[in-house]
């Protein structure tokens, strides 16, 4: 008990045991649900549920205090009531309704230049060339600054390619270009 309180990010879901937890306290629980990312959900309820699991540990009773501006949310609402099922339930329709995994899988490349105009010029370049290949199945694909465009004193840019087989389209570049992109598959 040299100290009976303790502030700061992201410590209890770092997976520390502290056994004498008895409260926890999470501000703005829904920031990340604003990340342009179909996972986003999915992350928010895990920390949440992860959290809530930190406390109370042995025979003491525990509390999660959740602020947030969205208590109406799906993510939110199933978390505070820690409630996999509702939570899964209604994540599973909304990746149904937009063809997201499992319904699909997504292949992301990424382009980085120190120039910006370059990048861009990059990126275009090379999604014209992909929407010109011809694949057994449809393919979706879109460009987009990343969520986070200039980072490490290089531009970001990304591909996304869905579909059921999004790898087919990787044949349509060269090895020097495969090179020179970052791949991620989701």
């Amino acid at each position: 008990h040299k100290a009976d309180i303790l502030i700061g990010t992201q410590m209890i879901a770092k997976g520390w045991d502290i056994p004498n937890v008895t409260l926890v306290g999470v501000v703005l629980a829904d920031i990340g649900l604003n990340i342009p990312d179909f996972r986003s959900s999915e992350r928010i309820f895990q920390l949440l549920t992860q959290v809530a699991g930190r406390t109370a540990r042995g025979h003491k009773h525990g509390e999660v205090i959740i602020q947030t501006y969205n208590p109406d949310n799906h993510t939110i609402r199933a978390a505070a009531a820690d409630n996999y099922h509702e939570f899964y339930d209604h994540e599973i329709k909304e990746r149904h309704k937009f063809n997201f995994p499992p319904f699909s899988r997504i292949l992301r490349l990424i382009i980085t230049d120190k120039a910006e105009n370059i990048c861009i010029r990059k990126i275009e370049s090379l999604k014209e060339r992909l929407k010109d290949i011809k694949t057994s199945q449809p393919l979706t694909i879109y460009a987009t600054p990343d969520f986070i465009p200039f980072k490490n004193d290089l531009y970001h840019y990304s591909i996304f390619i869905q579909g059921s087989n999004p790898d087919s389209a990787l044949s349509a570049l060269t090895k020097e270009e495969l090179k020179e992109i970052k791949i991620d598959r989701v």
